[in-house]
């Protein structure tokens, strides 16, 4: 039975109120307790479809008061959203409101900040807010715009804030003491108060998770001393310099694109703002032109990790031990980081995840982004045989961003140098910049080496590997018909899809599957959209 919409159920029921009320002369449905009736609201897509219901008739009207949750989609008017959180409720005060969202475009400060402090008094769960730039005017309205001034939660759980580059005011008093989760996107830090002083043990004693990405004004770098948190994700963050974090609880550490003199301006705009997510991520690197950004200088940054608990580090951004310092990680178990398969003469920047891998002896699984440019003009060279060693590890993920390019020789070199894995992992990522049809042209450089095509390897305790995105292009196909090869105890073959894939990955099935020792078993998983 196909589900439906909460609007249809919604409006199924209210017919049937008035059809029964035809034939009975009752309102069954209105004779329902609250909760009864706020549980029918909360089916409905938006807080706006369930006010409207208050014309139904005089019981309905102090219903949608009551409602935990409230969902403002494409809100034209938030000072009318003030108005709404502040309505007087039946009772001696009003509900707790355990989620509450708002979307609207080319919101201005003022409007922006009109419905922030009444949300503070009740939201006791989660808040969203995402103001979606107006295209062209972001920029334009950038130097006349004020100052959005976040009030303290003292009540939330959590808080999203994607502002579309509205200037933010944090607050510089009060505790946000139930906070577990913060997360900061697209916003322009202004203030005396600092986002270390906010996110720190004293004001956000709960916090748990914490994400800062495609910010400006964060100044100078980030202090963040916290007793609570275990996750900490910052990308993208403009004119950062220094980092010290002292986090005993911490678990898990992402940081990508921040350390001023390895990111710079130029490629921010290139980037379009970029955003949190691997593509964004490899988007910002550019075309690995940016020789000079991994110079060392005067002004070289300062990074202080102490997290002895950190079981998992992602490190996308600058690395040089001399000023890049982690304290005792030895309980790190995956580490993350990307290398260019081809760059230009004398080019640095796959130095940083080469002396992050010779930091590491020992680690249980080792994610790695391969990433091509989209031309691989001659000037460039094959740099994978740079990589001389890896750290002892188990388990081993390929994200690929190869661009339709050959990627054989890339992995081949890898994996003989890692013969004892016992996973394997390919993910596969189409760059939102690419063409749709793009390919790579004939004699392209990355059909060489060619080694790979023959030379024997032996991956004798590779048990599982798992395929995720599958695009089915023929350079996928090879380096996965010579997995069957090196592969001589596979035991489970896995693939991982999104239902818009799945034909692909037939296709791909198909192919391999008369490759396949009857002992390998193949597994389908779609993956749940997000």
């Amino acid at each position: 039975m196909a589900q439906q919409s909460g609007a249809a159920v919604a409006k199924k029921l209210c017919s049937s109120a008035a059809a029964a009320d035809a034939y009975t002369g009752e309102d069954w449905i209105s004779a329902l307790p609250d909760d009864l009736l706020v549980l029918i609201l909360l089916r409905l897509d938006t807080t706006a479809e369930a006010v409207r219901t208050s014309v139904l008739s005089h019981r309905w009207r102090p219903v949608w008061k009551l409602l935990p949750e409230l969902r403002f989609d494409n809100a034209p008017d938030l000072v009318r959203i003030r108005e709404l959180i502040d309505v007087p409720v039946p009772g001696p005060e009003a509900p707790e409101l355990r989620f509450m969202s708002v979307t609207t475009e080319g919101a201005d400060p003022e409007s922006a900040a009109a419905w922030l402090p009444a949300a503070a008094r009740r939201v006791t769960g989660d808040l969203v807010f995402v103001n979606y730039d107006v295209e062209g005017e972001a920029e334009e309205q950038e130097q006349e715009r004020g100052v959005v001034q976040l009030p303290c939660f003292t009540k939330a759980r959590g808080i999203e804030l994607d502002l579309g580059f509205l200037e933010l005011a944090l607050p510089s008093d009060g505790t946000f003491t139930r906070l577990t989760e913060l997360f900061f996107f697209r916003v322009l830090f202004q203030g005396p108060c600092q986002v270390g002083d906010v996110v720190s043990s004293p004001r956000c004693p709960s916090l748990r998770r914490l994400g800062v990405q495609v910010c400006r004004g964060t100044g100078d770098g980030l202090i963040i001393r916290s007793e609570s948190l275990h996750r900490i994700h910052l990308a993208h963050l403009i004119g950062f310099r220094r980092l010290t974090v002292e986090t005993p609880a911490l678990k898990r550490l992402a940081m990508g694109f921040c350390l001023e003199s390895y990111y710079s301006q130029e490629d921010y705009e290139n980037d379009g703002g970029g955003g949190g997510d691997a593509d964004a991520d490899v988007a910002a690197v550019g075309d690995g032109g940016a020789d000079d950004a991994a110079q060392g200088n005067d002004n070289d940054p300062i990074v202080h990790i102490t997290a002895p608990q950190l079981v998992s580090l992602g490190w996308d951004d600058r690395y040089d031990p001399q000023y890049v310092h982690f304290g005792n990680v030895e309980q790190l178990q995956q580490l993350s980081s990307y290398l260019y398969v081809y760059l230009q003469q004398n080019n640095q920047l796959n130095h940083n995840c080469l002396r992050l891998l010779q930091r590491f002896q020992v680690i249980k699984k080792l994610t790695l982004k391969l990433v091509f440019q989209k031309d691989l003009a001659h000037d460039l060279q094959y740099v994978m045989e740079d990589i001389t060693m890896l750290p002892k590890i188990m388990s081993l993920k390929l994200r690929v961003f190869n661009r339709r390019h050959a990627f054989g020789a890339s992995c081949f070199h890898l994996l003989r140098m890692c013969t004892s894995i016992q996973s394997l992992t390919f993910q596969f990522h189409e760059t939102p910049s690419l063409e749709v049809q793009h390919f790579c042209p004939s004699g392209c450089l990355c059909e060489q080496p060619t080694e790979w095509k023959t030379e024997k390897l032996t991956l004798m305790d590779l048990e599982e590997v798992v395929i995720i995105n599958t695009n089915g292009t023929d350079h996928e196909i090879a380096i996965f018909e010579r997995l069957f090869d090196w592969a001589v105890k596979l035991k489970m073959l896995r693939f991982k899809y999104h239902s818009n894939t799945e034909s692909k990955v037939n296709e791909v099935h198909q192919r391999l599957q008369r490759l396949a020792r009857l002992e390998t078993c193949i597994i389908f998983e779609e993956l749940a959209e997000q």
